[in-house]
């Protein structure tokens, strides 16, 4: 299991010119990924808490975008879902991951 969705990023840009009336620096602009590739790359923890590392890919999934820790309180009742699949449904409930698609 993974996710999918349209990424936004800002990707920095340094402003290579020597003038010092040039401000900012570093300039950003946003990027949109379609149909980035998100998955849960590793899980750890017990039934108190599970820590999830997850990577955004781009859609080829050759190269990693970004990569965050998030963690949740999973259920353990005899039929809730594997930990794997309780930490998909806890991303999709974040703002950062409304709109991701199932894939």
């Amino acid at each position: 299991m993974a996710l999918t969705k349209t990424w936004q990023i800002k990707i920095p840009f340094r402003n290579t010119e020597i003038n010092l009336e040039t401000i900012p620096q570093v300039i950003e602009r946003d990027y949109s990924i379609v149909n980035a590739y998100i998955k849960i790359l590793t899980l750890q923890g017990s039934k108190e808490n599970i820590n999830i590392y997850v990577g955004v890919f781009s859609e080829d999934k050759t190269r990693c975008i970004t990569a965050n820790n998030y963690s949740f309180v999973p259920s353990v009742v005899d039929d809730s879902d594997n930990f794997i699949k309780q930490g998909y449904e806890y991303l999709k409930t974040l703002p950062e991951f409304e709109d991701t698609k199932d894939c």
